[in-house]
């Protein structure tokens, strides 16, 4: 695959080949931004920065890749397009997942400045997917299972909401380790993790969505509009009436086009990423269980509380304090 990739106010292309990213420091960013290959037909990719200018990534990809993004902080745009298909764009912003197989893909990725990135990418081969299910090609989608078969070179898409736990290893391999455990045998097993994750969440999906409704790209482009009011006003959110009259889009449709593109009704999603931005903060460690509370619009403590644990299976204060000392202790 080679990326080409430039700056909104630096038009200069420059040349990238992953893993190593090695002309990164082309552009002007705070933080890291990474690829580690962890054996033959896999590798991780790492995005941990705040870009001082608009990044924007030009890239083709010449070998069939599955690839499985985790949005965890930050927004980020791709529009590609694979062999004969129509040019599509994915809009992901935190809390976000998904699963992309897109051969021959020419595309753009767009990551704005001046807010913080945090991603990370799971790359695999088919052929190497397929050597590791082991006779366990039953167990997976049938869109999966025809990729790593050989026989489906059309692009395929999973999309939605991160379950918790697919949040808390995809932070495993932002933030890994570093005192007593071999780093790439861990990287590599969080890495499985995800894929195995992500695998039984694509299966869940078909399941559910052996009915699908039909969105006009008017009905679409009001759906991303509400996603992102609802981010913007975490601490204040509209209520499902409010939003129906300002995008004129009943709420019947609002929760049945969320669940159709985002995995979730209006709020499953909202509430999703209201946990996801907590287990930042608390990740974070600089804010007491309270302040996050009500950063992510609690007025009742008790009640984040009670949502938090539902959620994680585990107290705040308690997530609170491993945080911290796992913080300081890497």
């Amino acid at each position: 695959m080679t990326i080409r990739c430039y700056t909104r106010t630096q038009l200069m292309p420059v040349q990238i080949k992953p893993p190593d990213f090695s002309d990164k420091d082309n552009f002007t960013y705070q933080g890291i931004w990474k690829s580690e290959e962890l054996r033959p037909g896999i590798w991780v990719s790492i995005m941990d920065f705040k870009p001082v200018e608009t990044i924007t990534f030009k890239y083709q990809k010449h070998k069939p890749l599955i690839d499985l993004g985790f949005i965890l902080e930050g927004d980020i745009s791709n529009s590609f397009q694979s062999r004969s298909a129509d040019i599509t764009t994915i809009d992901s912003n935190s809390g976000m997942g998904g699963v992309l197989f897109a051969p021959e893909a020419e595309g753009t990725v767009e990551i704005k400045a001046s807010k913080k990135m945090q991603a990370v990418h799971v790359h695999i081969e088919p052929e190497l997917l397929h050597s590791l299910m082991q006779g366990e090609l039953g167990n997976i989608s049938t869109d999966l299972k025809k990729i790593v078969e050989g026989s489906k070179q059309e692009s395929f898409m999973y999309r939605g909401v991160m379950e918790p736990a697919v949040s808390i290893v995809a932070h495993h391999l932002l933030s890994p380790p570093m005192h007593g455990v071999p780093k790439r045998m861990f990287l590599e097993g969080k890495a499985l993790e995800l894929i195995a994750m992500q695998i039984g969440w694509a299966n869940s999906r078909e399941k559910k969505n052996g009915k699908t409704i039909a969105l006009s790209p008017s009905e679409t482009e009001k759906l991303y509009a509400v996603k992102e009011m609802l981010i913007e006003n975490i601490s204040n959110p509209p209520t499902l009436s409010e939003l129906s009259s300002q995008f004129c889009i009943s709420i019947n449709k609002l929760n049945s086009g969320f669940q159709e593109i985002f995995g979730a009704t209006v709020f499953g999603f909202f509430n999703e990423f209201r946990m996801q931005q907590a287990m930042l903060l608390f990740q974070k460690g600089d804010l007491n269980v309270s302040e996050i509370a009500w950063t992510i619009g609690y007025t009742n403590v008790s009640h984040f509380s009670a949502a938090f644990k539902k959620r994680f299976n585990i107290l705040p204060k308690t997530c609170l304090t491993m945080c911290r000392q796992r913080k300081f202790s890497i």
